[in-house]
């Protein structure tokens, strides 16, 4: 984008007041107020254990998502021709376009990004016991067409946490997005050598199972973490909010009674 909301000149005013209204009100920080170097909120972001938490969970979200990078070769395990295996990729990437759009608008609606996450990971885990499990082609065919959206679904509000929690200042928002996504991404390397031995890939679906299954510890302890972080905002202790200053909330964000949300 080539302007800030605050500063847009192709808003009205009201609309202007109204996106750095909402911008405030979930980053918890005056917009158009930070002058910070890039460095220093690269070096705030690695201090910030959360995002090592979340570079670690979109690894293996990214794992799980390397699903769509060989997805023309596990339908062509199905062992139809050429053309009707090209064919039927595209109904399993209509439906997930559905799917993201509702998850998206439900997430936006309730606020909420844990439930979301938890439910298309165990959605998945169960989706790939199918192929291991039966070499029935509906049976297949059926997991393949859930599988897009079970697998990817938790990258897209993964990248809304991102946003929120790890806010302000912006150039530390910046560092975590560049880091999540150049450090998160290297799980597509190594699981491209995991698509082998058809029909039944298990080396690819056992490996996508442990990612999964590991996904979801570190997500709920991620929960679990700012839950506690929440917590320590509302004592109104001081030396118990100094803790959460310590862990990358600002003094700003404290001020303006900003809290952890989404999960």
């Amino acid at each position: 984008m080539p302007e800030f909301p605050h500063n847009s000149r192709i808003l009205s005013p009201l609309e202007r007041d109204l996106a750095v209204w909402r911008i405030e009100s979930e980053a918890g920080a005056a917009e158009g107020t930070e002058d910070e170097s890039v460095l220093k909120g690269f070096g705030k972001a690695l201090a910030d254990p959360k995002l090592l938490l979340m570079i670690l969970c979109n690894m293996l979200s990214q794992a799980q998502g390397s699903i769509a990078n060989f997805f023309p070769t596990l339908i062509a395990a199905l062992g139809f021709s050429g053309t009707i295996s090209l064919l039927l990729t595209a109904p399993p990437y209509i439906l997930a376009g559905f799917v993201y759009y509702w998850l998206m608008w439900y997430s936006d609606r309730r606020n909420t990004a844990f439930p979301i996450i938890i439910v298309c990971i165990s959605i998945a885990m169960a989706m790939y016991i199918i192929p291991m499990a039966t070499v029935n082609v509906g049976a297949r065919y059926f997991a393949m067409m859930i599988l897009p959206f079970a697998s990817v679904g938790p990258q897209l509000v993964l990248y809304k946490t991102i946003n929120l929690h790890l806010a302000r200042p912006t150039s530390k928002r910046a560092a975590a997005s560049a880091l999540v996504n150049a450090i998160g991404g290297t799980s597509n390397i190594w699981a491209s050598y995991l698509y082998y031995a058809p029909p039944q890939f298990f080396a690819a679906f056992g490996t996508l199972m442990a990612c999964a299954f590991l996904f979801a510890v570190t997500i709920t302890f991620y929960r679990w973490l700012v839950l506690r972080e929440n917590k320590r905002l509302d004592s109104g202790k001081p030396e118990e909010i100094a803790k959460v200053i310590k862990g990358g909330v600002t003094a700003e964000m404290v001020q303006l009674e900003w809290r952890y949300e989404m999960y």
